[in-house]
């Protein structure tokens, strides 16, 4: 389950400041104001842009202590130092440093083992592999490609690259 502090709405917000101390309730809100539950302990709680909401970071604390789902909080480390001066920092934070996926591991991610060998072969032999003459070769050129179909011309218009053989 995410919860997306940038865009959640006040009711799952007083959740967090009103029934930190009876968790059954405040999990039973939480599923009622989400509209989904959670089976189990292997399931995983994410407190997005953490560091607009410090009452959630505050609530990890009991929330790891209460066992019942693992949790993520992912923000902008600025902006949660900016943040804290009024929270009790839990201790059960473990700070690890991401960086953004290239495209490659991006593939990786999605189980795509076909488009990074293609693109090298294509880029080897210096040669277009797709030809983007439909609007159905477009479809995927323009998802991983960002070419766009131009209807006037009936003809893919790739930016980044010169992909199509059109």
């Amino acid at each position: 389950m995410i919860l997306d502090f940038a865009r959640e709405n006040q009711d799952v917000k007083n959740n967090f400041v009103e029934n930190m101390n009876d968790l059954d309730t405040f999990f039973r809100n939480l599923f009622l104001l989400k509209g989904k539950s959670l089976k189990g302990k292997n399931c995983v709680i994410i407190f997005d842009e953490v560091q607009l909401f410090p009452q959630a970071r505050q609530a990890i604390k009991y929330l790891v202590a209460d066992g019942r789902y693992e949790y993520i909080e992912t923000g902008s480390l600025i902006s949660i130092r900016k943040n804290v001066k009024d929270i009790l920092i839990p201790s059960e934070e473990y700070r690890i440093k991401m960086y953004p996926m290239d495209f490659e591991e991006y593939l990786w991610a999605i189980n795509d083992e076909v488009t990074i060998p293609t693109i090298r072969e294509a880029f080897e032999k210096k040669k277009a592999t797709w030809r983007c003459d439909s609007p159905e070769n477009y479809e995927k050129l323009s998802y991983l490609y960002g070419c766009r179909w131009d209807a006037a011309s009936g003809r893919c218009l790739c930016f980044r690259k010169k992909l199509c053989a059109d």
